[in-house]
């Protein structure tokens, strides 16, 4: 389903991003089209100009100036006097005969009403836009005519330049744009495809924690629905003590209750459907009621349970008296599970700074530092935590999520000799 998705968004974002680069590409290949344009049509304007202005003011052309002039700038000149041209052969810089491009020339002055037979009438010049002839062999000219009257006479010009070359450059530096365009689109592509892979890859994760939750709570409420129904199918055959089963049934159905019970504050926190009760509370208070619920408990087990407060009386925290508590059980009953029989558990309180640090520290096996930060995942447990089935790997997700709703945090620590130590930060006032 991602993969699908990857290739969906790729091709989205590729699509939209190769648009946006393709109109760049082709506004810049039209600037350079224009620019390049411009430039030949005033070199051709000056050329032009030029030759009006040796027509106009000299009492004679020499043949040696229109053939440096044609030779040096890849032109056509056909000057003409009263009809009759002048007595200068000249060359063709491209493939098609001389001629044959005057001739061209001459007929498309004509379609804009220019006749170079005929002098200018209502002024001393006439002239025709710039326009293009083609030669027979791919090759093209700019081209203009026109009739200046000039010392007593008339004088009709054609006047055509090469420009094969400047528009096969062109074409060439277009292709190239549009090269660089369908390299642009690949890059992107890839570009895209890794950068939604990167954007999918909590996604990715969340599914895989997911599934592995799945996995876990059917795995977790499996056990508990298998000893109660084993217990329930002897009770109905009325074999060994009933009462024994009815126990069994009671201590699966409290754990399944507990297990259930996990699930639905996770549940709540994730999807911020929580309401905290917030008030000023007295830790010292909250402390001593922790420990005098949990001592006897610890003392049912063989183990210890010792409380350590401070001379001084601890400053008011602002927050979810319940749910403070409930982080701290979470600790406890980790304790209780994990501690080495006859040793002692020790729950106790410092003052940091701005904070308030209560520490749960036993003298257990103790975790691996690769793993204490994953200790708080969801049903994530240690190989010897899975053969204890009071621990469901969910106790130490929800007091993470419980002391982030409080503006709090939770880690863990190794305790001095061995073993570890849960803390829970909280912001005093």
């Amino acid at each position: 389903m991602l993969q699908k998705l990857r290739k969906k968004l790729t091709l989205l974002y590729t699509l939209i991003t190769g648009l946006i680069l393709t109109a760049v590409v082709i506004i810049l290949a039209l600037f350079f089209g224009q620019a390049d344009r411009r430039q030949q049509e005033a070199l051709f304007s000056n050329y032009l100009m030029a030759i009006t202005n040796k027509l106009q003011h000299d009492s004679r052309i020499s043949q040696s100036w229109l053939a440096s002039m044609e030779q040096t700038n890849g032109l056509i000149i056909h000057i003409c006097e009263k009809n009759q041209p002048l007595l200068y052969a000249g060359g063709s810089p491209g493939a098609t005969n001389r001629s044959t491009l005057i001739e061209r020339a001459r007929q498309q002055a004509l379609l804009e009403g220019i006749d170079l037979t005929f002098p200018p009438v209502s002024t001393d010049l006439t002239r025709s836009s710039l326009f293009s002839v083609a030669g027979d062999y791919g090759d093209t000219y700019q081209a203009s005519a026109l009739i200046v009257s000039a010392r007593n006479s008339s004088f009709s010009l054609i006047l055509l330049r090469d420009v094969t070359e400047s528009s096969q450059r062109l074409f060439r530096t277009h292709l190239l744009f549009f090269l660089a365009d369908a390299v642009g689109i690949l890059l992107l592509a890839l570009a895209n495809w890794r950068l939604v892979g990167a954007s999918l890859t909590p996604i990715r994760i969340n599914e895989e924690k997911q599934h592995a939750f799945i996995a876990a709570a059917s795995h977790e409420l499996r056990s508990p629905l298998a000893v109660i129904g084993a217990s329930a199918d002897a009770i109905c055959a009325r074999s060994g003590d009933p009462v024994h089963f009815a126990r069994n049934i009671k201590a699966e159905c409290s754990r399944m209750s507990r297990l259930v019970q996990d699930l639905l504050l996770l549940a709540a926190a994730k999807s911020n459907a929580w309401s905290l009760t917030r008030e000023r509370l007295d830790m010292d208070t909250l402390l001593l009621n922790l420990y005098e619920r949990y001592e006897p408990l610890f003392v049912s087990c063989n183990l210890h349970l010792k409380l350590e407060l401070p001379a001084d009386s601890l400053p008011a925290v602002f927050g979810d008296g319940e749910q403070i508590s409930h982080i701290l059980s979470v600790f406890l009953d980790n304790g209780m599970t994990y501690a080495p029989k006859g040793t002692a558990v020790t729950l106790s309180v410092t003052r940091q700074k701005a904070a308030l640090v209560c520490a749960v520290a036993d003298h257990g096996p103790g975790i691996p530092e690769a793993e204490k930060e994953r200790v708080f995942d969801t049903f994530y447990q240690t190989d010897r935590s899975r053969k204890e089935k009071q621990h469901f790997g969910l106790g130490l997700s929800v007091a993470r999520e419980l002391a982030q709703l409080l503006g709090g945090r939770v880690r863990l620590t190794d305790t001095p000799g061995g073993g570890c130590t849960f803390l829970l930060e909280l912001t005093v006032e």
